[in-house]
């Protein structure tokens, strides 16, 4: 008798009854956190041009209105990874004092997607007559929210609560402020503040964020400038976050920039603009747990200046936006 036999390979059920039970536990969790904290989309590029979506206080803020576009598709390789496409537009109305925007925005993370409308109404204050100006400004808007649970596999497929999906619309209402002048901005803001969800859906969907954010121009020589900026990030269920900036423009026109966002990812920015067209591209590259799982974040950014062709457009190409 030979001192060992060939036998074809025998399944482990111990281990396969283990898989199975951990991926379902991940999925159960997974729709715990998504049913307690949807987070608000985060912008790479956000001191460039995307301080309306969170701060309604900055629409209005320079003569010539803008609209802009912007496509962010994060942790590149990763299935159900997040993905944000918006476009924003703000201008004067009926007074220099007075202006307003509009935001929308598409968030698509694994089985979730949600749709985001909002409007911005902005009162701008002069507090001296060397161009320092306070702004207060009020948001309102809804979140179309959509959770598609038979996406989820390794369920049991009779289980209600993975059954058709889930559906909300969630009004919201948001507040915020900006000091400012040519030369630097601070902003404090929490753009859904208040919801009013259904009482009867139990864990709420919507968590309060609130922003601190600010940042200061300094001229090298006549064609450098430097752009630091720092903007805290906060919610209740999640450690303060903080995304620290650097930016260098030359001759107005190509701005080329670094970032860290802390214990997440190193950023690398680039911009140019020609007359009244902007456009952004951003890198981030995860140095958490998370950078063995994908190939970075990609962000793309263009913007124009609605202003009328013999308006002088120095007030933007001048001033921090």
């Amino acid at each position: 008798m030979p001192l060992y036999e060939i036998h074809p390979p025998i399944k482990n059920n111990n281990y396969f009854q283990m898989k199975t039970f951990i991926k379902i536990t991940c999925c159960l969790l997974f729709s715990h956190v998504v049913a307690n904290a949807q987070q608000e989309p985060q912008y790479t590029q956000n001191q460039f041009n995307s301080s309306l979506m969170i701060n309604p206080a900055y629409a209005g803020k320079y003569d010539c209105g803008s609209i802009a576009a912007r496509y962010r598709t994060q942790w590149v390789g990763m299935n159900g990874r997040p993905s944000t496409a918006f476009i924003t537009g703000e201008t004067k109305v009926l007074s220099p004092r007075l202006g307003i925007g509009i935001n929308y925005y598409y968030d698509k993370l694994g089985i979730e997607t949600n749709n985001h409308l909002d409007l911005n109404i902005a009162y701008h204050l002069p507090l001296n007559d060397k161009g320092l100006k306070l702004s207060i400004g009020l948001k309102g808007g809804f979140d179309g929210y959509r959770a598609d649970f038979s996406k989820l596999v390794n369920v049991n497929p009779g289980d209600p609560l993975y059954g058709a999906p889930q559906k909300r619309f969630i009004p919201t209402v948001g507040v915020g402020s900006l000091l400012y002048n040519d030369r630097f901005y601070v902003g404090l803001s929490s753009p859904q503040l208040l919801n009013f969800e259904s009482p009867s859906v139990g864990d709420k969907l919507v968590v309060p964020h609130f922003y601190l954010y600010g940042g200061v121009r300094f001229e090298i020589d006549d064609k450098i400038e430097l752009r630091p900026a720092l903007l805290f990030k906060y919610q209740q269920q999640a450690p303060l976050e903080a995304d620290i900036a650097l930016n260098m423009w030359y001759a107005k026109t190509l701005g080329l920039g670094v970032a860290y966002r802390t214990q997440d990812a190193f950023n690398f920015m680039v911009q140019y603009k020609f007359r009244h067209v902007t456009f952004g591209y951003s890198y981030d590259m995860n140095v958490s747990g998370l950078r063995y799982f994908n190939a970075g974040t990609h962000e793309i950014f263009l913007g124009v200046d609605l202003c009328h062709k013999n308006t002088s457009i120095d007030d933007r190409v001048n001033t921090l936006r």
